[in-house]
């Protein structure tokens, strides 16, 4: 293994061995409770975000362009993020309706859009008899 894909694998593994002992911290460290200025900001850009990504997967369906899956990827996990935040964050009525939120509309979607993506993949790559696509290697080439 050499170029291109070795500095990929390098640099993800990187990544994932400083993220352990910097969220071990941030797990030790971190205040219970945070007050935020621009809260708003936050929320509704994300919302924005958020809405972009559904839109251009609609987008991307209606066109029938193999992009879907990506598009569908993104979305679904901005979504889960979305779940997580608004229940972490909220106290009182807002947790319920934060977990009702999640249960009937976020979490069901997100499963749907992986769902999409999984079959526009399978359809598209077709892995043959007894292969998954985990097992498929990138452009055809051997590992």
């Amino acid at each position: 293994m050499k170029g291109p894909r070795l500095r990929f694998l390098v640099v993800l593994t990187l990544a994932c061995l400083v993220l352990i002992p910097w969220t071990i911290l941030l797990g030790l460290t971190l205040p219970d409770e945070h007050t935020s200025r621009r809260w708003p900001l936050t929320w509704v850009g994300f919302d924005v975000v958020l809405i972009g990504c559904l839109g251009t997967t609609a987008w991307m369906a209606y066109r029938h362009r193999l992009a879907v899956v990506l598009w569908a990827m993104l979305t679904g996990t901005l979504l889960l993020c979305d779940a997580w935040f608004d229940i972490t964050t909220a106290t009182g009525d807002e947790l319920l309706a934060s977990i009702l939120e999640a249960v009937v509309a976020e979490l069901p979607l997100t499963g749907f859009l992986f769902y999409v993506a999984r079959r526009v993949l399978l359809r598209t790559v077709r892995p043959g008899p007894g292969r998954r696509l985990s097992q498929l290697p990138v452009s055809g080439t051997a590992d």
